[in-house]
């Protein structure tokens, strides 16, 4: 900081930081400081204020409201809203990148829209980019000059399995636990996910009150590992959906090792 400013100074210019995929920042509790110190900067040295442009791909976060009131105090953001890639839209881009990088036919439609499928569930265009590269490879590998179904999906765990992994493991052992009981619940099909009926299904497991269920609930969701939809015709009740198959999710757990409350 001290060379940055002095820099600064010296030409009498002001601090613009791009922060790329800020939601990540904000999910590994790194947001709110890192703010903080950019934004404080003109206090602590003779520079001019700073300005920041934080960059989300998750469109259910606030950035205002994510970080604590000693940032809000400073932190003033004027949103600009670019709406996520429609399906169309991602079947144009990979497919662009489809004829670009690989020979005709190498790719077939059904394996490209099962790869636009999956692209759009992430709402990540990078993620359908290094789906496709990856696919290929795996079918390169297996000796053959078209990728298949289970190229895309073997591509699929190695790709999006790590995300869901560093999400697990950036939550305390009480939200993980939540997070296992709700995948296991996701496995049956006739399961209420219904958040009070997941409170109440975890009882049997723990004594957490209510209070700390939707503290941890929360915390999930912030993590973009559930959503919470409103069921408008249960009250005000909330429906609790994985964002990662039930499987995925109790096998990111297990991995870490640590699925019991606290």
């Amino acid at each position: 900081m001290r060379v940055a400013a002095k820099r600064l100074g010296e030409r009498e210019a002001a601090l613009l930081v791009c922060l790329d995929d800020a939601n990540y920042l904000h999910e590994a509790r790194q947001l709110n400081d890192l703010l903080y110190r950019i934004l404080r900067l003109y206090e602590a040295w003779d520079v001019r204020k700073p300005g920041v442009f934080a960059i989300s791909s998750d469109l259910r976060l606030n950035l205002y409201t994510a970080v604590d009131e000693r940032v809000r105090s400073v932190f003033h953001p004027t949103e600009v809203f670019f709406s996520p890639y429609a399906k169309s839209e991602i079947q144009e881009i990979l497919g662009d990148r489809i004829r670009q990088g690989l020979y005709p036919n190498v790719v077939p439609k059904a394996s490209a829209n099962l790869i636009a499928d999956l692209t759009a569930k992430e709402q990540d265009i990078r993620v359908g980019i290094d789906l496709v590269r990856t696919a290929a490879e795996n079918a390169e590998g297996a000796g053959r000059r078209t990728v298949t179904r289970k190229d895309v999906m073997d591509a699929s765990r190695s790709i999006i399995t790590p995300t869901l992994q560093k999400r697990a493991a950036d939550l305390n052992e009480g939200e993980r636990a939540l997070l296992y009981r709700i995948a296991e619940m996701a496995q049956k099909t006739d399961a209420d996910m219904t958040s009070g009926a997941v409170f109440e299904a975890t009882q049997e497991y723990t004594s957490t009150g209510a209070t700390t269920y939707r503290t941890r609930l929360k915390r999930l969701e912030e993590a973009g590992l559930v959503d919470l939809p409103l069921r408008t015709d249960r009250g005000r009740t909330r429906e609790i959906l994985l964002r990662f198959a039930p499987d995925q999710v109790l096998a990111a757990c297990e991995r870490i090792g640590k699925t019991s409350a606290a």
